[in-house]
């Protein structure tokens, strides 16, 4: 519950579904987002209370560590729970590279970037003139499209999901599949 004392713009709607409602105040917020994955997986478990897609603007130069070559690669303590979490909540993340020179090869970063937006079925934008132009992309593709849910059947482990589609005009964009736990 928030304090009273808090300003509005920190305060929880009365009614209907709020991502700030579901995010803890103050250093209670700090503490709890120490790391990168720790922030978005926090906003995903926010998420989760909003029915339906929801779509995650990330304005960011990459993140997590190098290997011992200068390439990224997931940090395998954090990243499993982070795009877990978003893909529990129906999150997608669409990163925008803020780098000053994304195509530089020096920018090892842009595969954490591209690979979190591969993995929720996000994109991910790394060359454009003014970010008007991946926002009114995202925008464009998130404007109509419909969400297919299913009952998996029993199992663990990771399940793959294909979608097919007769009217070859539409387009899919879907998760490769899903991590389904036992029972």
């Amino acid at each position: 519950m928030r304090s009273s004392k808090e300003p509005p713009s920190r305060t929880a709607p009365a009614e209907g579904p709020s991502l700030l409602a579901g995010l803890p105040s103050g250093t209670e917020l700090r503490d709890a987002t120490v790391r990168f994955y720790d922030a978005v997986e926090l906003v995903a478990k926010a998420a989760d209370a909003v029915p339906g897609r929801k779509n995650l603007v990330l304005f960011s130069r990459g993140f997590g560590d190098l290997s011992g070559i200068a390439r990224w690669q997931p940090d395998p303590r954090y990243y499993p729970d982070m795009v877990k979490a978003l893909n529990g909540s129906n999150v997608a993340v669409y990163a925008i590279d803020i780098h000053p020179n994304p195509t530089s090869s020096r920018h090892v970063l842009a595969d954490s970037l591209s690979q979190l937006a591969n993995d929720t079925a996000g994109r991910y934008y790394s060359v454009f003139t003014n970010f008007e132009t991946p926002l009114k992309q995202v925008a464009r593709e998130t404007n109509g499209y419909y969400l297919l849910t299913f009952t998996p059947s029993a199992g663990k482990g990771f399940q793959k999901v294909t979608v097919e589609l007769k009217n070859p005009e539409f387009k899919v964009r879907a998760r490769r599949g899903f991590e389904a736990a036992a029972g």
